[in-house]
């Protein structure tokens, strides 16, 4: 119950910022996947061949990625 609660507070503060918090979400889901997306690129190999510590460095590149 702590979550909705907290979910329902950020909503609550992204009204008073002037802010439509369901087209932040979508808008942030869309730049998580395009940055997962272009991590899958960098890798060039299957998802399950990439360790945890490769996954970061990809994560990390894929976001300053500027192609």
């Amino acid at each position: 119950a702590e979550i909705g609660d907290l979910l329902m507070a950020v909503i609550t503060v992204a009204r008073q910022l002037g802010i439509a918090p369901e087209l932040a979400l979508r808008a942030g889901a869309q730049r998580f996947r395009a940055r997962f997306e272009r991590a899958l690129e960098l890798a060039a190999a299957a998802p399950e061949d990439v360790s945890p510590a490769q996954w970061l460095e990809l994560w990390e590149a894929a976001g300053t990625d500027t192609t």
